[in-house]
């Protein structure tokens, strides 16, 4: 069975400022409250490494890997240790100068009796994790950079 998630919302920052929020793994536990702490093993222009430890009822830890892409669009492709078959992709479209686009395309596949039980609390991962914490953090740099311009 395979389990899909895909949604958008759109943010009141660059396109730029939220990627750089998103790639900011250090930053995660300031802004997303399950994740308590995050050690980057390996980052540069291209990708990243981490390993983030959370308070959520699966996952506990976890070890990603990212690979970014930037095409007009800023692309994160992220994949997870230990399980080949999870991978998301997080497309941040600008809008304008000041507004982006963020869309986040998950999948993951693993047994039917185990994806029906699985899947609602993925699904409550995949929202409280990804939006509103990253997207938040985006807005409120913008409006810290404009405040001190």
């Amino acid at each position: 069975m395979v389990i899909h998630f895909n949604d958008s919302a759109t943010a009141n920052a660059s396109a730029e400022q939220l990627f750089d929020v998103i790639t900011d793994y250090a930053s995660y536990p300031s802004f997303n409250d399950p994740i308590v702490n995050v050690t980057v093993v390996k980052k540069d222009e291209n990708c990243a490494e981490f390993v983030a430890d959370r308070t959520t009822r699966i996952g506990k830890q976890v070890r990603a890997f990212d690979r970014y892409e930037r095409n007009g669009s800023y692309v994160v492709e992220r994949r997870y240790a230990g399980n080949e078959s999870a991978v998301s992709t997080w497309t941040i479209e600008p809008i304008d100068d000041s507004h982006c686009k963020l869309t986040i395309d998950a999948q993951q596949s693993m047994g039917r009796v185990r994806g029906m039980v699985m899947k609602p609390l993925l699904r409550r991962i995949f929202y409280k994790l990804n939006f509103a914490p990253f997207i938040g953090e985006a807005e409120r740099r913008t409006k810290a950079k404009r405040t001190s311009d």
